[in-house]
């Protein structure tokens, strides 16, 4: 995602966010970063298998316990094709 759009969407929380394990690290380093996400309701893992057993997967996991400090009630699916 260009860095303009990123800004916007610091501005304007979208609705569905897409995104990798490694933007996820950055926006939840952010510091209004609680404000951005202080309307999450759920948290969609695709192709998790993949992410389970490598570094990608452990940046994911810290990032998941970062966002449930924010938001305790918050919802986690996780989608595999194995």
């Amino acid at each position: 995602t260009p860095a303009h759009k990123r800004q916007r969407q610091k501005l304007a929380p979208p609705d569905i966010l897409l995104t990798t394990p490694e933007q996820l690290a950055l926006l939840i380093a952010a510091p209004d970063a609680r404000r951005f996400f202080e309307d999450l309701h759920y948290v969609v893992l695709d192709e998790l298998h993949s992410l389970v057993t490598s570094k990608r997967g452990h940046l994911l996991s810290l990032g998941l316990a970062r966002l449930r400090s924010f938001v305790p009630g918050l919802q986690t699916i996780g989608l595999s094709a194995t």
